[in-house]
């Protein structure tokens, strides 16, 4: 209820955020001494989840956020969500989660039809992400890559100028300067 109140409403962006936050954590457990830091790209309604959730903002260098370019998200398997940055200090490790969240799946599976009016789809869209049981449906939440990075690498992916997906080598720079055909 918290992100909702952050995010001022409830639809299934803030939906899949919560799928994604929970992905996280089963996986990638925050205990003592593990921490996230967020690169939010694409950004959209997930973002606010993992502000309140996991107490990373802005100010903090918790969080990150920015754009894809629709060559860019093609690029990436049409369904890029960001990267998860786990550093465990416990083990000096950092790694790099890239995950997916595909809509196309949420809406084969909630029922909504294309004639519903936008409320409608977007309600049964939410209903279908509160059902843990469908978290797990294949092709929701994908793994794109996981890889092991070094401060210096994500101090890179920070930099104002630069692509995060392009630092990790997931993106070459020419996709990453293609302008959209928007």
């Amino acid at each position: 209820m918290q992100c909702l109140e952050l995010h001022n409403h409830f639809c299934p962006g803030v939906s899949s955020g919560y799928v994604l936050a929970n992905w996280m954590e089963e996986n990638y457990p925050l205990k003592e001494g593990v921490s996230y830091t967020v690169f939010s790209c694409p950004n959209w309604c997930k973002d606010d989840v993992f502000v309140k959730r996991w107490d990373v903002t802005p100010g903090t260098g918790g969080i990150w956020v920015s754009a894809l370019t629709d060559d860019e998200t093609e690029a990436l398997g049409g369904s890029p969500a960001g990267i998860f940055v786990v550093k465990d200090k416990n083990a000096g490790t950092m790694k790099a989660v890239v995950l997916g969240f595909d809509f196309d799946v949420v809406n084969a599976n909630c029922g909504a039809k294309d004639t519903d009016p936008g409320w409608v789809s977007k309600y049964l869209a939410d209903l279908w992400l509160m059902d843990k049981e469908n978290w797990d449906t294949e092709g929701l939440v994908s793994v794109i890559s996981v890889m092991d990075i070094d401060a210096d690498t994500l101090s890179e992916m920070k930099l104002a100028d630069n692509n995060p997906y392009v630092v990790l080598g997931l993106l070459n720079s020419t996709e990453s300067t293609q302008p959209s055909e928007n």
